[in-house]
């Protein structure tokens, strides 16, 4: 008798999560749109903080939040009509140079930001929480290192191109796929 009861709250608990993805107009709006609460959560999966430490965290992450939407999200839309508009033309190496350099300055841009809270954070960590995030990053060196590092160059390549299709197309949607039939 307890299972139907269970199945219907599986089923309303799956019916809700389903809306909630839905509600984003992608899965990089939905989580852009939370990434306020899941890079913190992020975070504790290389440090367990406290609840003194989760708030100073949430105030550092306020304005790097409010610097990346009101400064950057423009640049990115400029980016992308650029590069929307040089597949209108005939493609220049040029046109892809500079494209990618301002590719890499948002991304210099971002670093630059990131440390401007992650530092002040840094500081409220302690000498066992620094251990804890130490032992959780050679963890997962060794753990990329086992499933990098053993790869020949034809398994590299493919596992390459597989990730910048995945990507292109996540990101970038049709641009992304116009992307992939130049690049065949």
């Amino acid at each position: 008798m307890k299972t139907p009861i269970v199945l219907n709250s599986f089923i309303k608990k799956i019916l809700l999560f389903s809306l909630i993805f839905l509600v984003g107009c992608s899965s990089t709006t939905f989580i852009y749109n939370r990434i306020d609460f899941l890079l913190p959560w992020y975070l504790e999966s290389y440090v367990d903080l406290n609840q003194e430490q989760r708030q100073k965290l949430n105030e550092l992450l306020e304005p790097f939040f409010e610097w990346h939407r009101e400064e950057e999200l423009p640049k990115y839309v400029k980016i992308i009509e650029d590069f929307e508009s040089i597949l209108d033309e005939k493609i220049e190496l040029a046109s892809i140079e500079a494209i990618t350099h301002e590719v890499e300055q948002s991304w210099f841009r971002l670093e630059d930001n990131m440390i401007a809270w992650v530092i002040p954070m840094t500081r409220e960590l302690s000498n066992e929480q620094i251990t804890e995030f130490l032992q959780t990053m050679q963890t997962k060196t060794a753990q990329n290192e086992n499933k990098y590092l053993s790869r020949n160059l034809q398994t590299y390549q493919n596992d390459n191109y597989k990730r910048i299709r995945k990507n292109l197309r996540r990101f970038i949607g049709v641009i992304g796929k116009l992307l992939l039939k130049i690049l065949r």
